[in-house]
């Protein structure tokens, strides 16, 4: 089953009409919703123990805050990630594995990438395109990285915070070694054939992959 909804005027209110239990592919493409509406779409989020909750992406030193996942437990709330709380409900989408955010921008990046990994860190398709500000997309790229290992397709354009070196900071090799399709067309800060030389020299995991800038 798939939901689609294209629209600013697509508000989370409108929202719980898309859950379902069977739901497997969600487009919110340039919808106004928030945080707390993607929250109604994704299953309940689970506790990891392993993820840190301080920090933030270092482009020089290549260190980002969030770490894989382990030890899940239940919570109630994506705003109680950070703190214990009482096991949630079941809710929301379960089997959801593809979910299109595009120039969704009023979700922030980093409380996005921690609720999606700690709700469906299993999704295998993702576009963020247009999606995150300069102060939280980088962090929020490394923290998807590094938890949705499942991730087979990525759609990220049009990020004007992108640059050749926070790509390259996520760490293809040991990271989204699965990813088999990644697009960073539309980037400011991202030249085509330079992005290609330096992914496919650094990183033997990317002569299999197929970029699109």
């Amino acid at each position: 089953m798939a939901a689609a909804a294209s629209s600013r005027k697509t508000a989370d209110d409108i929202l719980p009409l898309f859950c379902d239990p069977d739901m497997r592919i969600c487009s919110f493409a340039g919808a106004g919703i928030s945080m707390d509406g993607v929250s109604m779409i994704l299953p309940p989020p689970t506790k990891c123990n392993g993820m840190a909750a301080t920090g933030a992406y270092d482009e020089e030193e290549d260190t980002p805050w969030a770490r894989p996942m382990n030890s899940p437990a239940p919570v109630a709330d994506w705003e109680e990630l950070l703190a214990p709380s009482p096991a949630a409900p079941d809710q929301g989408c379960p089997e959801l594995h593809t979910l299109n955010l595009y120039f969704c921008t009023s979700i922030p990046g980093i409380p996005f990438s921690l609720l999606l990994s700690h709700s469906i860190p299993l999704l295998s398709s993702l576009a963020i395109s247009g999606c995150f500000d300069a102060t939280q997309g980088p962090s929020a790229l490394n923290i998807l990285a590094r938890n949705l290992i499942n991730l087979r397709t990525l759609e990220a354009r049009d990020l004007p915070w992108a640059t050749v070196g926070i790509i390259m900071g996520i760490g293809w090799d040991a990271h989204w070694k699965l990813v088999g399709e990644v697009d960073f067309g539309g980037c400011a800060g991202v030249g085509g054939d330079e992005l290609r030389r330096v992914m496919r020299r650094g990183n033997s995991a990317m002569p299999r992959k197929k970029i699109k800038i």
